[in-house]
C-alpha cells in the first residue's frame, strides 16, 4: 500500500513539474478565468447601467462608445462633449473633480471603476445613484474574493514547489529516517490544502451564486424602477398640472373674490343713485304735475280769452267793414254827384270837340264805326287802368292785414313760449305749426309785394302810352298818317276782342306792343303839333269821366273776375 500511494505521489509531483515548468498550476486556469469574469460582469453591469438611466441620450452614446473601446485612445473632442454637458449639469467643483476623472481613466489599472464614478456625474435621480453604489459594493466584494483565492493559489504553489524540493532531494540521494512518517504528513497537508481550497471554491461558488442572485435582483430592481420612474413621472406631471390647477383656481377664487367685493361696492353705489334718482324723479314728477296742471288751466283760460278776443275781433272787423262800406258808398255818391254835374256841364263841349276832331282828323261818317270802335277801345284800356288801381289797393290792404296777422301770431308763439310750453310735446307742435304759418304768410306777403310792383310799373306804362297815344293822335292831320294810325287801331281791336273771348296774356302783351310801337311812332310828331295839347286833354278828361260815371256800377260788378284774370295774364306772361 505505501509503495502505490508512493507511485501515485509521483505521478502527480510529476504532472505538477511539467506543469510548473510552463508557469501554469493546478487552480492558475480558474483564477485567470474569475478575473475575467469579474472585469466582463463589470462591463456587462456598466452597460445595463448606462442604457437603464435616465441621462441625456449623447452622453450615453459618448460613454458607450468609450466603454466599446476598453477606455483607451479617448480623444479630446469626446473629452470636451462630455465637459460641455456636465456644464448644464454640475457646479465647478464638480467639474473639476470629473476633469480629474476623465484624465485618470486611460492611466488607471481599474478604468471600470473610474469609469463608474464619471457615470454618478451623469445620474440625477438619487434611486439610479443609490442602484450603482450597491453595484459598487458588489464588484468590490468579488474583488476581494478574488484577490484571496489568489493569495490561496499563491500559497499552495509554494508548497508544491517546496515538495518538489523535498523530492528532488530525496532522489538525489538525500535519506531519511522516517520516509513513512514524512509520506503522511505530506498526504495530510495536501489533503488539508485541499480541504481548504475546496471550502473556497465552495465560498466562490456561493458568492458567485449569491451574486447571479444579486444581478437577479438588480434586474428586477431595474425593472420596478423603470415602472416607478414611468408611475414618478406621470405622478410628477399630474402633480404638476395639480399644482397649475390649483394656482389658477387661487387666482380666479382672488378675481372672484375681489369681483365680488366690486361688485358689492358697485351695487351698494348704484343703488343710492337709484334711490337719488328716484327722488329726484318724484320730486320732478311733482314739479312737472304742477306745471301741467297750471298749464292746462292756462290754456283753458287763454282759450276763453281767444274766443272773447276772437269774437270782439270779428265785431270790430264787421263794424270796421261796415263803416268803410258807408264810406265807400258815400264816397261813390260824392264823385258820381260830382262826375254827373261835370259831364251835363261838359256834354256839349264834348261833342263840339269831337266834331272839331272829326274835321281835323278827316275821319267822315263812313269811318264813324272806326271812330266808335277807336274810342272803345281807349275806354276799355281806361278801364283796366282803374281796375288795377282799385285792385292795388285791394292787395295793400290784403298786405296790411296778413302783416297784422302775423303780430298777433308771434304773440301768440311769445305768450306760449314765455309759459313753459315747450316741455309740452302739443305746444312743439302748435309752435311749430305757428311758425310755418308765419313763413307761408310771409312769402305769401312777399309774393303779393312782388306782385304789386309789377303791376304798378304795368300801370305806369299803361298811363304812360294812354297819354301819348291820346295826345298825339288827336295832332295827325294828314292822310296818309292817319290812314297808318286806323290800321293800327284796327290791329289793336282785332287782339283786344281776341283776348276778351280767350284772355290770354299772349294777346295783352301783343297790345301793349302794338301801343308802344304807335307811341313811337307818334312821338315824333310830338314838337310839331304843341298848341292843340290842352284841348286834347281836356276832351280826354271829360270824355272819361262820363263813361266812368256810366260804368261804374257794371266795373264793380266785374272788377273781381277781370283783377284775377288780370293777375294770371300778368305774370304768366
Amino acid at each position: 500500500m505505501p509503495e502505490e500511494i508512493i507511485r501515485q505521489k509521483e505521478k502527480s509531483e510529476i504532472k505538477n513539474t511539467k506543469n510548473s515548468q510552463f508557469g501554469v498550476s493546478q487552480y492558475s486556469e480558474k483564477s485567470i478565468f474569475l478575473g475575467n469574469d469579474i472585469e466582463s460582469q463589470k462591463r456587462r453591469s456598466i452597460k445595463k447601467i448606462l442604457l437603464m438611466s435616465s441621462m441625456d441620450k449623447e452622453t450615453m452614446k459618448i460613454l458607450l462608445k468609450i466603454l466599446q473601446g476598453n477606455f483607451k485612445n479617448i480623444s479630446q473632442e469626446i473629452k470636451d462633449k462630455l465637459k460641455q454637458n456636465a456644464s448644464n449639469i454640475l457646479d465647478k467643483d464638480k467639474q473639476k473633480e470629473l476633469d480629474a476623472l476623465l484624465d485618470q481613466l486611460e492611466n488607471t489599472e481599474q478604468p471600470s471603476d473610474v469609469f463608474l464614478q464619471i457615470i454618478k456625474y451623469y445620474v440625477l435621480s438619487p434611486v439610479e445613484k443609490s442602484y450603482i453604489n450597491k453595484i459598487e459594493q458588489e464588484l468590490k466584494k468579488s474583488q476581494e474574493l478574488d484577490e484571496e483565492i489568489k493569495k490561496v493559489q499563491e500559497n499552495i504553489n509554494v508548497e508544491k514547489q517546496k515538495k518538489l524540493e523535498r523530492y528532488r532531494d530525496e532522489k538525489q540521494g538525500v535519506q531519511k529516517s522516517n520516509n513513512k512518517e514524512t509520506c503522511e504528513a505530506l498526504l495530510r497537508e495536501v489533503s488539508v490544502h485541499e480541504n481548504k481550497l475546496e471550502k473556497a471554491n465552495q465560498k466562490l461558488n456561493e458568492i458567485v451564486a449569491r451574486n447571479n442572485q444579486l444581478r437577479e435582483k438588480i434586474n428586477i430592481l431595474r425593472k420596478e424602477k423603470n415602472v416607478i420612474e414611468e408611475i414618478y413621472n406621470k405622478l410628477k406631471k399630474e402633480l404638476a398640472d395639480k399644482k397649475d390647477n390649483v394656482e389658477q383656481t387661487i387666482k380666479s377664487a382672488g378675481e372672484a373674490y375681489y369681483n365680488r367685493n366690486r361688485a358689492e361696492e358697485e351695487l351698494k353705489a348704484l343703488q343710492e343713485k337709484a334711490e337719488q334718482q328716484k327722488q329726484n324723479f318724484e320730486n320732478e314728477y311733482k314739479t312737472l304735475n304742477e306745471n301741467i296742471q297750471y298749464d292746462k288751466r292756462f290754456k283753458q283760460f287763454i282759450k276763453s280769452k281767444q274766443k272773447e278776443k276772437e269774437v270782439l275781433e270779428n265785431l270790430e272787423k264787421q263794424i270796421q267793414k261796415n263803416l268803410e262800406i258807408i264810406e265807400e258808398k258815400k264816397k261813390n255818391n260824392k264823385i258820381i254827384e260830382t262826375e254827373y254835374m261835370v259831364s251835363a256841364k261838359k256834354e256839349q263841349e264834348i261833342k263840339e270837340a269831337f266834331e272839331r276832331i272829326k274835321k281835323e282828323t278827316g275821319i267822315n261818317e263812313t269811318k264813324e264805326k272806326e271812330s266808335k270802335e277807336l274810342l272803345n277801345v281807349f275806354i276799355n284800356l281806361y278801364q283796366k287802368n282803374t281796375i288795377m288801381s282799385k285792385f292795388v289797393k285791394e292787395l295793400n290792404e290784403e298786405v296790411d292785414e296778413l302783416e297784422r296777422k302775423i303780430e298777433e301770431k308771434k304773440k301768440e308763439i311769445q305768450m306760449y313760449s314765455t309759459k313753459g310750453a315747450t316741455n309740452d310735446n302739443k305746444k312743439r307742435e302748435m309752435k311749430i305749426a305757428l311758425t310755418n304759418k308765419i313763413q307761408q304768410e310771409e312769402k305769401k306777403k312777399l309774393y303779393q309785394k312782388l306782385n304789386m310792383k309789377n303791376l304798378l310799373k304795368l300801370q305806369i306804362l299803361l298811363n304812360l302810352i294812354w297819354k301819348t297815344f291820346s295826345l298825339q293822335l288827336m295832332q295827325i292831320k294828314k292822310p296818309q298818317r292817319n290812314q297808318e294810325v286806323l290800321l293800327q287801331q284796327k290791329k289793336i281791336w282785332y287782339i283786344f276782342q281776341e283776348y276778351q273771348n280767350k284772355k290770354d296774356s299772349m294777346l295783352f302783351l301783343n297790345i301793349l306792343d302794338l301801343l308802344l310801337k304807335i307811341y313811337l311812332w307818334l312821338k315824333t310828331e310830338k314838337n310839331k303839333k304843341k298848341s292843340k295839347n290842352n284841348q286834347v286833354e281836356i276832351l280826354k278828361i271829360n270824355f272819361f269821366h262820363k263813361k266812368n260815371s256810366e260804368n261804374k256800377h257794371q266795373m264793380l260788378q266785374r272788377k273781381n273776375s277781370h283783377k284775377i284774370m288780370l293777375i294770371k295774364t300778368i305774370f304768366r306772361a
